[in-house]
């Protein structure tokens, strides 16, 4: 819950502000082709971050598609960007990708192949997620900046919920050994 917070403040408040390749990771589709509330943020923050790069910006729009989707995340994301008029020739799919950590790894080929290794990578997702996404990049050895999208405040307990739940995943091991020691440390307490 800790990591969470500090999480959440560090993205706000020490947000990249130079970006040569944007990553943005994807969000499941709404009935199965539409972009929904969390991921349209991702894309306009992602869009806002772009226009503000003083050298031309490429984009990375990073999903693949899910049982309940009738075209991938990236195929979507590009339609947006393209819809709120960046050019379709600085987007590159990444269409495979079904989780955090492989947003992440197959965007990583793509952007090597770009000039200069794709420059100064920075990913774009919402403010609550960009904790875990910046972990996972660290445990691949890749260093990238962050940007955070919005949230809205009524998804916020859910979505720290199920980040909680997913850090916890992260380590198993060392949270099961916490739990068994608070476990243990009540226990003796009550025995004493």
């Amino acid at each position: 819950f800790g990591a969470s917070i500090i999480g959440y403040l560090r993205a706000n408040v020490w947000r990249a502000r130079r970006a040569d390749t944007i990553v943005i990771l994807g969000a499941g589709l709404r009935h199965g082709s539409q972009i929904g509330r969390t991921l349209a943020n991702r894309l306009d923050a992602a869009l806002k971050l772009a226009h503000r790069q003083s050298t031309p910006t490429t984009l990375i729009v990073t999903g693949g598609q899910g049982p309940d989707e009738h075209l991938t995340e990236a195929e979507a994301m590009t339609t947006y960007l393209v819809n709120h008029g960046w050019p379709q020739e600085r987007i590159i799919q990444e269409s495979r990708a079904t989780s955090t950590l492989t947003n992440l790894l197959y965007s990583q080929r793509l952007w090597s192949q770009l000039p200069h290794q794709g420059g100064r990578v920075v990913i774009v997702t919402n403010n609550y997620h960009l904790f875990r996404a910046e972990h996972l990049a660290s445990q691949l050895g890749l260093r990238l900046g962050g940007y955070p999208a919005p949230t809205r405040r009524g998804y916020l307990p859910a979505a720290w919920a199920r980040e909680f739940l997913a850090i916890i995943m992260l380590h198993p091991r060392l949270h099961r050994g916490i739990l068994v020691g608070l476990i243990t440390a009540n226990i003796l307490w009550y025995l004493l």
